[in-house]
Formats: structure tokens, sequence, C-alpha cells
């Protein structure tokens, strides 16, 4: 008898049965933990290991630097710096001579903003600097193992977490998800998105769910961390 191999996308193995197991977000606890200079989770400390040794990062660890970037001093709610304008000005160009430079400086300021990891990470590709590219490649696979354990996106009680916008369209460009349309609602200190998307391999459209934190002090002008009160 002919044996017959059946593939079905990873993701949507993920979407229909939580491979990852689900870890609540402790928002009062992370800011707390990153913001003491002493433990071994300060902020600081975890971006200088990020960036030397992302291997090290576990999804328990990882979170820690994706969801403390809320609490960061570089954290905004809006990116509109002029480095953000350069660097998606020469990146749409191919320059990328030009446009690495500036995406470096703005993953100082934001070391999990994983459109610009992507971005940088095929410019690396592009100038032949391959060693940085890896490290790049690891550093989105920790952030999209935290992103995907934090919920599985089925419904609105539990949403995929992510920090910003750009982060849900990140999250379906590297899986392969096709997003159709998308409408959100207002909570008290975050955004949730509802989309209806298509999984490669399947037929019909499906509802998937993220929620975007927001600590309201990344505001222009706005003091208060409305998130801890």
């Amino acid at each position: 008898m002919r044996k017959v191999l059946l593939v079905i996308p990873f993701f949507a193995i993920i979407f229909s049965t939580g491979v990852f197991a689900q870890s609540a977000i402790d928002l009062d606890k992370i800011k707390l933990v990153t913001q003491d200079t002493t433990n071994e989770y300060a902020y600081a400390t975890l971006v200088e290991e990020f960036l030397k040794n992302p291997e090290s990062f576990s999804i328990d660890k990882g979170s820690y630097i994706y969801y403390g970037q809320l609490y960061s001093k570089g954290y905004r709610i809006f990116n509109l710096s002029e480095d953000r304008t350069k660097f998606d000005k020469f990146s749409n160009r191919q320059n990328w001579k030009k446009a690495l430079p500036y995406g470096e400086k703005l993953l100082i300021e934001n070391p999990v903003d994983i459109e610009i990891l992507r971005g940088m990470r095929f410019g690396y590709i592009k100038d032949r600097q391959l060693e940085l590219a890896k490290n790049l490649k690891i550093r989105i696979g920790v952030l999209r193992n935290v992103i995907l354990a934090s919920g599985d996106g089925n419904t609105l009680e539990s949403p995929y977490k992510v920090v910003a916008v750009s982060d849900e369209y990140a999250i379906m460009n590297i899986e392969g998800i096709e997003f159709i349309t998308r409408e959100s609602q207002m909570r008290a200190n975050s955004v949730v998105d509802i989309w209806s998307v298509k999984i490669k391999g399947e037929r019909k459209r499906k509802n998937m769910y993220f929620e975007v934190l927001r600590n309201m002090s990344g505001l222009p002008g706005l003091k208060k961390d409305v998130l801890n009160p």
C-alpha cells in the first residue's frame, strides 16, 4: 500500500492546537524586574546579552526583554523619528549602505522592533554581512516564540500579545499568513485587533486576535503610566 505524506503548515498546527505553552504576561512584575538595576533581568543587562548572545534567551527570559520595552527609555507608542523615516526611505530603495546605519541606531533605541530587525537582516544579507544577519535571525526567532506563547490567537480572551502594531504584520508575514481585513476594539490600556486571515493549506478564512499592549507614558506630553497607575 502506498504511503501518503501529509504536509501541514507549521503555523496551522500552532493556530489550531497551541503548540507553544501559553504563558501569562505579568506586566507589573516585568516592569519591576526590568527597572531594578541590581536584577539579572535589568533591562540594560538583558539588551546587552540579547545583542551578543541571543541563543541564551528562553521564552520566559525573552518575555522580559520584549514586554520590558514598554518601560524602557526608548519606548514610543508611535515611532515617527527622522531616523525611522530615513531607514524606510533607503531600505525601500534597496540602498543598504545608507539604510543600515539608521537601522542600527533604531535598534539601539528599541532592540525588539521586529520590523526593523527583519529589514536589517535582509540588508545585512544583501551587504554580505552574514554573521550579523545570522544574529538577527536568532533574535527574531526569540521574539516570535515569545509572542506565540502569549496566547493562542483564537479568541478575544486569548490574543497574541504584542507591543506594536507592526509586530502583528511581522508575525503574520513570518508565518506566511495572508491578512485580509482588520477590526479594532479599544481596551483601557490596549487595543485588540481582530484579523480575518487565510492560512496556507486551508480553504476557509479564520479570525486571528492580537492585543497591542501600551504604556501611555510613551505618548508625547503624557507623563502618567496608565498601565500601572
